[in-house]
């Protein structure tokens, strides 16, 4: 039953039921009235009725009457069901809306936790992406920096590497060009060769004041020396004066130079000291490269590390700015999830009262209309008593015969 029809229901019982037995209470008071000769027209025309119906008029009031309470029970069974009905349909609603009610609550308070949670959460994580953003920034910065070092030092190396590329060169060629006129010399076919040994020389030269300085002044002497011995080398095989190539004369040296004597006596020590130069390049030579290749590794290992290190960074990033839009996402939906929930519980609520309320008042008056109906059923109960006692049958029966007479 719906709320409407059960109300309707029961307020028609109890309309009909009072409207039925009063109209009835009102013709056994009038009977009554007739019989007791206070009303003679109407017991004489009860009595018409009953001589022409052939029925005692008692019988008629006591019929009524026990037809009155016959309905009044009917009423009162009537009003019960419809009664019992709106109580099951009250019972049912107001359970279901009060278990709604609850869960509804719970929801919020739940929604609000989440909620609560979230927005830890969200903070966290935002303050984790900013941690990794600027570790990533950092490992970016620090690899680059480490790019451009290890780019100079590489471009260092090479501009040092093809120096002392051309000097080993240099001395290497002089070693040999050296050791040619030596053997030329013991063959008296020496001239062409000390001309370019003394070219040879002037650059070694050169390049000892340049990069090699302490070389330069130990061997400064000895080379003023052999290329005086060249130059006397040459004079003798052309009869040349003066200086070759701007070298001064070796008898205008001082010390050692000025008794310079033999091509050969002075080269074996030129030649001595080239090949320990020419060595020492070659080991730094060796040195620098083995230094360039540990550095290069060196770079490409930190560089793998580095990157690395940015690309676990970034995936993290990433996976938690995920989590973060994810996490965002839900407590949106979980505010629209309460305001949702709220306007249903508060809906919810209304109706909750509206049925209590409801179904109080109902109860309240079926519980009066019992209590009338009770009364009637007894009023009825003891007027029939009386009809149907010795005493009312004496009564009529003299009221009859008074009629008659």
């Amino acid at each position: 039953l719906s709320s409407t029809s059960a109300t309707a229901n029961a307020r028609f019982h109890r309309s009909f039921g009072a409207r039925t037995m009063w109209s009835k209470v009102a013709v056994f008071l009038g009977v009554v009235f007739c019989l007791g000769g206070l009303l003679p027209c109407q017991a004489r025309e009860i009595s018409e009725a009953s001589a022409a119906n052939d029925e005692r008029p008692i019988r008629k009031v006591i019929t009524l009457l026990e037809e009155m309470k016959v309905q009044v029970q009917k009423d009162a069974d009537a009003d019960l069901t419809a009664y019992d009905k709106y109580m099951c349909w009250c019972e049912t609603n107001i359970k279901g809306k009060s278990e709604a009610v609850k869960i509804a609550g719970e929801r919020i308070e739940q929604l609000t936790a989440f909620l609560e949670e979230s927005a830890a959460k969200i903070g966290e994580l935002k303050t984790q992406i900013e941690a990794l953003g600027k570790s990533i920034e950092e490992d970016k910065d620090a690899l680059a920096t480490a790019t451009a070092v290890r780019k100079e030092e590489n471009e260092a190396f090479i501009a040092e590497e093809k120096d002392m590329k051309e000097t080993i060169a240099l001395l290497d060629e002089a070693i040999k060009v050296l050791a040619k006129v030596q053997l030329l010399q013991k063959h008296g076919s020496a001239e062409k060769e000390a001309k370019k040994a003394a070219n040879m020389m002037l650059q070694v030269s050169n390049v000892l004041q340049l990069k090699l300085p302490r070389f330069h002044r130990v061997m400064q002497r000895d080379l003023f020396d052999l290329m005086g011995s060249m130059q006397d080398l040459m004079q003798s095989g052309k009869g040349a004066n003066g200086a070759f190539l701007g070298v001064a004369q070796p008898n205008a040296l001082e010390g050692n130079t000025a008794g310079a004597s033999s091509y050969n006596a002075r080269s074996g020590g030129i030649l001595g000291t080239l090949k320990a130069m020419m060595d020492k390049f070659s080991k730094d030579l060796a040195s620098a490269q083995k230094a360039e290749t540990a550095a290069e590794d060196a770079f490409q290992k930190l560089r793998a590390a580095k990157l690395d290190e940015i690309g676990a960074a970034s995936d993290q990033k990433d996976e938690k700015e995920a989590l973060l839009a994810d996490v965002q996402d839900k407590a949106a939906k979980a505010k629209e999830d309460i305001q949702a929930t709220q306007d249903a519980l508060s809906a919810d609520q209304k109706m909750l009262l509206d049925m209590q309320e409801s179904c109080k008042k109902e109860e309240e008056e079926y519980a009066t209309r019992v209590k009338s109906r009770s009364e009637e059923l007894q009023a009825l109960g003891e007027a029939l008593k009386i009809l149907t006692s010795d005493d009312a049958r004496d009564l009529y029966s003299k009221t009859m015969s008074f009629v008659q007479e």
